[in-house]
């Protein structure tokens, strides 16, 4: 509750609205009857539910590609190019790492 203080207020918001929201969708889910999944499953390490841990994959998605494209007046700037070739040469390395682990491609990012 201390470091709320000095916290902006408009992500002290934010963080508050989701977690109320998350709890309410869980007592939804609860009372509809809907299985959330194990709080052990490959999605997460915090306990979460595999629902709510789809939605933060989902949001971190959402995430990448809105600075993409917030990012792309950035990118037509040929001296800024080489920002844009090491964001794609290191996710194709990233990729190709996963792949030679043995991690499945749609759970390495």
């Amino acid at each position: 509750m201390g470091r709320g203080y000095f916290i902006n207020c408009d992500l002290l918001l934010s963080l508050w609205f989701f977690h109320l929201f998350y709890l309410a969708e869980q007592a939804f889910f609860m009372r509809v009857g809907i299985d959330t999944g194990l709080s052990s499953d490959l999605w997460t390490s915090t306990g979460a539910t595999s629902t709510v841990a789809h939605q933060q994959f989902g949001a971190l998605i959402v995430l990448a590609i809105y600075s993409l494209w917030l990012a792309r007046g950035e990118f037509k700037d040929p001296s800024n190019r080489i920002y844009l070739i090491m964001f794609l040469s290191l996710s194709i390395i990233l990729s190709v790492f996963f792949r030679l682990v043995g991690i499945p491609f749609f759970l390495g990012y």
